[in-house]
């Protein structure tokens, strides 16, 4: 006689809401790749047995728009039947919970540093992109001179350069958001423990960031995944500097000035431009190559 003994497989399986972008890639287990190609219902083609884990994790993001895709209710054990309550949440935005933290450094960052409260405050997964500023009925034409992105074919999805503070200002205020301030946008940045870079303490390298010449130009939004903040946050260092609210004055926080901050560094500086305390400004208006933009809304 023979006796062939079987264990019970179940799916595993749930929903996907607010994707807008393409590439989205979920895995259950570390394996099982399941490209997501809509929002719906999703359900993993390989079973998992009965008394068995499952832990379901978002293995590539979503881009164009970059997104951020947060999964809940993602991990347990199976115990007797089908797993259909994973939930999947796609968002072009990040929210970060307010906090104090001391900013700046005292090490080469124009900053010394400060205490600052930041409110709870939602901002952009990734640096507005060329497609994104095209689709502003109402904003003006970007430069269009030597690495800049407007109108260069195959760069569509690259962050938009060549912008001035007014240009990042009016586009923001026309999806509803705004620029960040420079106390919100290093906070984003060094969340929780004060890191020195968005990744971490790591020496910044090819592997992470857009910069130092490197590439020699901008890459597309969301090319360093490795190198996204602890909340997600993508391309804080390297690629474009980015414009915030704030007056540049040499002993923040500033109120009035001349200049506006810029932070994150560029495709085009060293090192110390990626640090997240490191300030830069530069004469408003100005049209740059190295200078783009993300938005930030207020909850």
């Amino acid at each position: 006689m023979d006796i062939t003994c079987t264990t019970n497989q179940y799916t595993v399986g749930g929903t996907v809401s607010g994707l807008l972008g393409t590439g989205l890639v979920l895995q259950n287990n570390g394996t099982d790749d399941l490209p997501i190609g809509a929002n719906g219902s999703f359900t993993f083609t390989t079973t998992v047995a009965s008394s068995s884990i499952y832990a379901v994790t978002v293995s590539t993001s979503p881009k164009g728009p970059l997104e951020n895709c947060t999964v809940s209710n993602g991990t347990g054990t199976v115990t007797g039947t089908p797993i259909a309550n994973v939930a999947v949440t796609c968002s072009t935005m990040v929210t970060v919970p307010g906090g104090t933290m001391t900013l700046g450094a005292l090490d080469q960052d124009n900053n010394h540093p400060y205490s600052s409260t930041v409110a709870t405050f939602l901002m952009d997964v990734g640096e507005v992109t060329v497609s994104a500023y095209a689709s502003c009925t109402t904003c003006t034409m970007p430069d269009t001179g030597e690495y800049c992105t407007w109108n260069a074919s195959g760069k569509e999805e690259h962050p938009i350069n060549c912008v001035d503070w007014q240009q990042a200002t009016d586009f923001c205020s026309s999806t509803g958001k705004r620029l960040p301030t420079e106390e919100e946008w290093e906070y984003a940045a060094r969340y929780d423990d004060a890191r020195d870079y968005p990744w971490g303490s790591t020496a910044p390298s090819s592997t992470l960031a857009n910069y130092d010449s490197n590439v020699g130009s901008t890459t597309a939004a969301g090319t360093y995944p490795d190198g996204a903040s602890k909340l997600g946050i993508q391309d804080m260092a390297g690629n474009v500097w980015e414009w915030t609210s704030t007056w540049y004055c040499g002993t923040p926080p500033c109120t009035s000035g001349t200049y506006r901050v810029l932070r994150g560094g560029s495709w085009l500086n060293p090192t110390l431009s990626l640090r997240a305390a490191y300030r830069n400004y530069y004469r408003d208006p100005s049209l740059r190559n190295s200078y783009g933009f993300r938005c930030a809304r207020t909850l």
